[in-house]
C-alpha cells in the first residue's frame, strides 16, 4: 500500500521508517526541494494549498496521514475528499488551534491551565490577568516548544511587546505556566474496525 504523508520533515521520515517492515511505501507532499523524509519516501516538491500539486500527490495513495498539526485544513480537507485521512480534517482544525482545542478539552471537563484567547497586543494584559503570571503567550497556529511561545513573568509593558513581536502577534493565547519535573506522553491507536 502506498501511504501519503502531508510533509516531509523528520516526523515524517520517522513513520515511513517504522512502515518500512510492514511492506508498506510512502509518499510525502512538501514545499522544501529536500526534505528529511525524502530520504526514505517518494516526494513531491509542492505547496499545500496548490490543488494541482495536491492532485497529482493523492494520486493511487490508500490512505492519507499529516505529519504535524501545522498543515492547512484546507489541505487536509481536500485529500479526505479523495481517500481515508486519519486523523480527520475535523481533528486538525481542532488540535491545530490552540484555542479551539483548549476549548473543546475545558468542554469535555478535563483539567488543563486557566488560558485566554489574546487577539491584539493591546489584549495582552487583561488576560494575563485573567489567568495569573507567571504565563505563557503562544500563537494559537503553527507554533510548538522553543517556537512561538514565550515565557512571561511580568506585566512590564517593553516586555509584553517584546513577546507579542516575537510570537509573531496573533491571534494566540495565554495559558498559565504549569510548573512540572518531568513530562510523559500517551500513544493511542484505534484501527479502522474500532480495535484500540
Amino acid at each position: 500500500m502506498l501511504v501519503g504523508i502531508l510533509g516531509g520533515g523528520q516526523l515524517a521520515r520517522m513513520l515511513a521508517l517504522a512502515g518500512h517492515p510492514l511492506g508498506l511505501r510512502f509518499r510525502v507532499l512538501d514545499p522544501a526541494e529536500r526534505p528529511a523524509a525524502a530520504a526514505v519516501a517518494l516526494h513531491l516538491c509542492g505547496f499545500y494549498d496548490d490543488p494541482v500539486a495536491l492532485g497529482r500527490f493523492a494520486a493511487g495513495l490508500g490512505v492519507c496521514t499529516y505529519e504535524s498539526e501545522n498543515v492547512p485544513v484546507e489541505a487536509t480537507a481536500y485529500i479526505e475528499r479523495r481517500l481515508p485521512l486519519s486523523p480527520s480534517a475535523q481533528t486538525l482544525a481542532r488540535t491545530g488551534d490552540r484555542l479551539a482545542e483548549r476549548e473543546l478539552l475545558r468542554r469535555l471537563e478535563l483539567p488543563i491551565a486557566p488560558f485566554a484567547a489574546v487577539d491584539a497586543l493591546e489584549d495582552l494584559p487583561a488576560a494575563l490577568l485573567q489567568v495569573g503570571l507567571p504565563a505563557v503567550l503562544k500563537r494559537r497556529r503553527h507554533g510548538y516548544d522553543g517556537r512561538g511561545q514565550q515565557l512571561l513573568r511580568s506585566l512590564c509593558e517593553s516586555g509584553l511587546v517584546r513577546a507579542w513581536r516575537d510570537v509573531g502577534g496573533g491571534p494566540a493565547i495565554v495559558e498559565r505556566h504549569v510548573p512540572f519535573t518531568r513530562e510523559l506522553a500517551l500513544l493511542a491507536v484505534r484501527g479502522r474496525d474500532g480495535e484500540a
